[in-house]
């Protein structure tokens, strides 16, 4: 759910579902794609779409109401694998311990975030092994991530 104000525009202002696909149908401009988007670059997209055309200047503010996927997904060698609820400032080793933590047959050092970003899926390998000996900073989470553990070759 996104909440939507556009300046002197009370028609125009209002709350927004997100669709299954990613998109919101916008009055004037029809379809915009808000996957992965901030909520800055989302208000400046719908901005330049009505100023083309439909609007002199006009100024927008986006302000999301609600996530749907409130969720992070720990897979693979933790004892207790499934989707957690995200909470803020959630963090990778955080995540982990929520599962229960890692099995014996984990392989710390090359635990892989799967993210969901503007430029696609992207898969980050993380050695958790130096994060856990304060080595390396924690990662932060991001609703929708998938945390996967996968399994010591020996």
């Amino acid at each position: 759910m996104l909440e939507i104000r556009v300046r002197q525009q009370e028609d125009l202002s209002g709350v927004y579902q997100v669709g299954d696909d990613g998109t919101i149908r916008f009055p004037y401009i029809g379809v915009v794609d808000v996957r992965g988007k901030l909520p800055t670059t989302l208000a400046e997209e719908i901005e330049v779409r009505l100023g083309d055309g439909y609007l002199r200047q006009p100024q927008v503010a986006v302000l999301v109401q609600a996530h749907q996927n409130r969720e992070v997904s720990v897979l693979g060698q933790v004892k207790e694998p499934g989707s957690y609820p995200f909470k803020e400032r959630l963090t990778l080793v955080q995540a982990i311990s929520l599962a229960g933590g890692m099995n014996p047959l984990a392989q710390p050092r090359r635990v892989k975030l799967i993210r969901e970003t503007e430029q696609g899926r992207q898969t980050y390998e993380i050695d958790v092994g130096r994060i856990l000996e304060s080595r390396a900073e924690d990662l932060p989470l991001e609703p929708g991530d998938i945390v996967f553990v996968p399994e010591s070759p020996i």
